[in-house]
């Protein structure tokens, strides 16, 4: 048996993170492409992580809650939106060592069904902004940006 803080390789065991993060979990995020006829919602960053950049709406999973149901409740928290037809559509895993951050980002695409958008956590973003899909805004966050340069199309889904 390997020991927790190992992994095996071919030909050996390997070290993968020190013995102080053992007891570190990644936290589990989720966002919600909110998709109206060929826009997405985005909004502008307020928040110290990756501040200033463009994310689609989210949080994260609360204990015992279903995967849906927590992207619903963070894009009625945040946005004030209601969304219809909710739907799995990626997973990203981001892991950034200088911060001691990982997050594994279970990303949602759900149909517009009514609202406007309304900043109703304003300590956590500037706006809500419509972006047409062939003209996504800069600078994306990472968990969003990385979805999108894999070729993520939230249209096929």
């Amino acid at each position: 048996m390997v020991a927790p803080t190992q992994r095996r390789s071919r030909n050996n065991i390997q070290k993968e993170w020190p013995m102080t993060n053992q007891d570190k979990r990644p936290i589990i995020g989720l966002g919600v492409m909110i998709l109206k006829g060929n826009s997405i919602l985005f909004g502008k960053r307020k928040s110290t992580l990756e501040k200033e950049t463009w994310c689609i709406p989210g949080g994260h999973l609360d204990y015992g809650e279903e995967l849906k149901e927590g992207a619903t409740r963070e894009v009625i928290e945040e946005t004030g939106l209601t969304v219809k037809n909710i739907r799995f559509g990626t997973v990203i895993n981001s892991v950034d060592k200088a911060s001691s951050k990982h997050y594994v980002s279970l990303t949602f695409v759900a149909d517009y069904n009514g609202g406007e958008p309304q900043l109703l956590e304003p300590d956590k973003c500037f706006e809500w902004k419509w972006f047409d899909l062939e003209d996504l805004p800069l600078p994306m966050c990472v968990f969003n940006k990385k979805a999108f340069d894999a070729g993520f199309d939230p249209r096929q889904t």
